[in-house]
């Protein structure tokens, strides 16, 4: 069974996690995984953010209460609209 993912983020820090990965996602890329931005949980109460576009990658990290162990790839344009960024 897939494990999901479950956090509770605060918004504010969120939205600049993203503003800053999204820099690296342009959006045109021919490999549709790299519009995405990785969110994955790391053991110390954090979530980590990371975006590619295979010549550069920026990852950033966020406080969180992560409640799942799954990771999750989510298209960079979506999520920045959500988050208003």
């Amino acid at each position: 069974m897939t494990e999901l993912l479950d956090m509770t983020v605060n918004v504010k820090n969120l939205r600049t996690a993203v503003n800053v990965v999204k820099a690296v996602v342009t959006g045109r890329s021919s490999l549709p995984i790299l519009n995405h931005i990785l969110i994955k949980p790391e053991e110390d109460g954090k979530v980590r953010l990371v975006g590619n576009d295979l010549e550069l990658a920026i990852s950033t990290v966020v406080n969180a209460n992560v409640f799942g162990g799954g990771s999750i790839a989510v298209p960079a344009k979506n999520i920045a609209e959500l988050l208003g960024t």
